[in-house]
């Protein structure tokens, strides 16, 4: 190997799907060609979401250390990280009109977009989990319940952060063509005179309806949501405190590993209809 090859930077992420192998000699190839020591490869070969093990050349996964994967019994591809990095925008739905071979979508501004029930979308089912938390109160004071919160302790019963969960389903093709129904914002009117009194039990009536035209769901992230990481960020409230300051919060989400995750679905989704082997995109 030349030395502008070896020099050459890694261009994708090496991903390891469920169902691989838990051998002695997988875990020894990952740990050397990944970044984890033998006790973490074990505990993410037992995950049953996709799981990242590292940075990675995709040529030399669709070769020589591809072959040493596979031989291992390993389920895995090179995904780029320009995919997985490309902002997750999509379409969101809020109105559906479900017919016999087409099925309409309209977004909140009443953009309109067909889909027919012939198309192959993979289905996803996900929930969205938001914590938020104030930081700091009008005195630029760190509050002693911010400090419970940050330190991963129960907040106190008279402070507790907001807290949100909402289901998300998402229609994928590519990882990039995205439609998305949020559970809160969708309109049921659609389902007449079958619509419940509960958003929950409409939301699993339109899942319903997106299974008989596209195919089951895949409902790994809500089986195994445990594994899906939630970060942390500070942003400034909208409405700024007394004296002109404003009040910072500091908000625990899931939405952006759940968006990751989707797309790392999609691929495995792709590698099993057998439109992608080693690398994503093909």
């Amino acid at each position: 190997m030349g030395a502008n090859e070896t020099d050459r930077p890694s261009d994708s992420l090496l991903v390891i799907f469920s169902g691989s192998k838990e051998s002695e000699e997988a875990v020894a190839l990952l740990s050397d060609v990944g970044i984890y020591d033998p006790y973490m490869v074990r505990n993410r070969l037992r995950t049953r979401l996709p799981s990242v093990f590292g940075p990675c050349k995709r040529d030399e996964v669709a070769g020589r250390v591809g072959d040493r994967l596979a031989s291992c019994g390993l389920k895995f591809m090179a995904v780029a990280r320009d995919f997985l990095d490309a902002p997750f925008g999509g379409f969101d739905a809020v109105r559906c009109r479900f017919g016999t071979e087409t099925t309409q979508l309209w977004d909140g501004d009443a953009k309109e977009r067909t889909l027919f029930s012939k198309e192959r979308f993979l289905v996803l089912e996900a929930v969205y989990d938001t914590k938020k938390q104030r930081l700091r109160d009008w005195r630029g004071k760190r509050s002693r319940d911010l400090e419970r919160f940050s330190a991963g302790l129960a907040e106190a019963a008279f402070a507790p952060p907001s807290s949100e969960r909402t289901g998300v389903l998402f229609l994928l093709r590519t990882g990039t063509d995205v439609v998305r129904f949020l559970e809160e914002k969708v309109d049921f009117s659609f389902l007449g005179e079958s619509r419940s009194l509960t958003v929950a039990e409409n939301f699993l009536r339109l899942r319903a309806l997106l299974e008989e035209r596209f195919g089951l769901a895949c409902r790994d992230m809500v089986t195994f949501g445990i594994g899906i990481e939630t970060l942390t960020e500070e942003n400034p409230e909208e409405n700024a405190g007394r004296k002109g300051q404003p009040r910072q919060i500091q908000v625990r989400s899931n939405i952006s590993s759940v968006h990751t995750m989707a797309r790392l679905l999609c691929c495995r989704w792709w590698q099993e209809n057998g439109w992608a082997e080693r690398v994503f995109p093909p």
